[in-house]
């Protein structure tokens, strides 16, 4: 009976065995499953982030283009504003010389006006010395004629 003993303790063993061989078997599909599962995920989030990476590339390119744009209208501003400045000056320039004309028709208004005055101070005065009657004095004419 020994040997029957030892077949049944050996038939046993193969049976534990088996088992042991099938619940391994078991946990290496479960976990190889977790892994597939896991591996896909991570893919599926490495190409979710190399989109948005693409994304963030393309709004890049549009923020450099928006400010090269923006750099070139400050580019055009401000040479609008230096032709600006220049046309100020040129019309600063000219009211500062229709300034001085002003001023010159000024004095030249005054001037005319005081030659008026002394024109009309020299009639008067002609006029006065007219009455008095001078001997050897030149004719009337000739004094009728200073004025």
């Amino acid at each position: 009976m020994p040997n029957t003993t030892a077949t049944r303790a050996r038939s046993g063993s193969r049976w534990e065995f088996l088992t042991l061989l099938d619940q391994c078997t078991s946990a290496a599909v479960q976990t190889a499953r977790e892994i597939k599962t896991l591996v896909g995920a991570s893919v599926e989030r490495v190409d979710a982030g190399s989109k948005l990476v693409d994304e963030a590339g393309r709004t890049m390119t549009l923020v450099v283009d928006s400010i090269k744009k923006v750099a070139a209208i400050m580019g055009e501003i401000t040479s609008a504003s230096h032709e600006q400045s220049a046309g100020i000056s040129e019309v600063n320039q000219a009211i500062t010389q229709m300034d001085d004309i002003t001023q010159q028709n000024a004095a030249l208004v005054e001037q005319a006006a005081a030659a008026e005055s002394l024109q009309e101070q020299a009639q008067a005065l002609i006029k006065a010395v007219a009455i008095f009657c001078l001997r050897d004095a030149p004719s009337d004419r000739t004094v009728l004629a200073l004025h």
